[in-house]
């Protein structure tokens, strides 16, 4: 599949290279499921900007899987964090084990975690779904914000956009390194609203131990995409743990 004709679905003004984006980064997903990534039409510069983000995540996420081949997603990430001293010592230096449970979800480790990586990765995936599966070219005005939702409020957050709307769509990619739920608001705005959740659910928390799963991004008009911003700002159900307009 070449994309040399096509503009990247990122920036929507550079055309793409021959060979694109990998919405889920190759290195976190075993080899033989890696001809199951989706790919779109991408810049080399947007490439670049979603290609050190995937380096910092690829050396991260795996940690906090929960899939069944977990211990060999962990091999993958030994040689790059190898290769990343700066990384190693700084995941070292924040990391926290104790035999009694630390988290509420029963964890007795955790490891720090730049939210501002996951959430700008999240605003990439929702631009690239919205080409891929709702046929959504972002246009240049558009804009995207990116939240992680405590676990009540993601509960929240699926009752009010996805429970009994039949127009919702759902998968996973990269066998299960990303599941995705997302769906275009019912109301004419040409809002876009996805949910995205990694390697199986795994858990994340803010320093005041509020825990969750997914992260949560609005993809659409600027205007539009602030008047929601704004008032899910207002709601307890958005953890501290960051959030990303961009």
């Amino acid at each position: 599949m070449s994309f040399r004709r096509e503009i990247c679905v990122y920036c929507n003004s550079v055309s793409s290279t021959k060979t694109g984006d990998h919405l889920v980064p190759r290195a976190l997903v075993a080899e033989a499921h890696r001809t199951t990534i989706p790919k779109v039409p991408c810049c080399k510069d947007c490439n670049n900007k979603k290609a050190r983000l995937e380096n910092y995540l690829t050396s991260v996420l795996p940690f906090m899987s929960r899939q069944e081949n977990a211990d060999a997603e962990l091999k993958r990430a030994h040689p790059r964090l190898k290769n990343n001293l700066s990384l190693l010592r700084e995941l070292v230096a924040g990391a926290k084990r104790s035999t009694e449970p630390i988290l509420p979800d029963g964890s007795t480790a955790c490891l720090p975690l730049k939210p501002e990586a996951i959430l700008e990765y999240s605003n990439f995936l929702a631009v690239g779904l919205n080409f891929l599966k709702l046929g959504v070219r972002a246009k240049k005005s558009d804009c995207t914000a990116s939240w992680f939702a405590s676990d009540h409020g993601d509960l929240f957050l699926y009752s009010y956009f996805i429970f009994g709307n039949h127009n919702f769509i759902f998968g996973t990619m990269g066998n299960n390194t990303v599941q995705y739920m997302g769906t275009s608001a019912t109301d004419g705005s040409e809002l876009n609203i996805w949910r995205f959740t990694f390697l199986i659910g795994g858990c994340w928390a803010d320093k005041a131990g509020c825990t969750g799963r997914s992260v949560w991004t609005l993809a659409g008009a600027t205007p539009i995409v602030s008047d929601w911003a704004s008032e899910w700002e207002s709601h307890s159900f958005i953890s501290n743990f960051g959030k990303l307009n961009s």
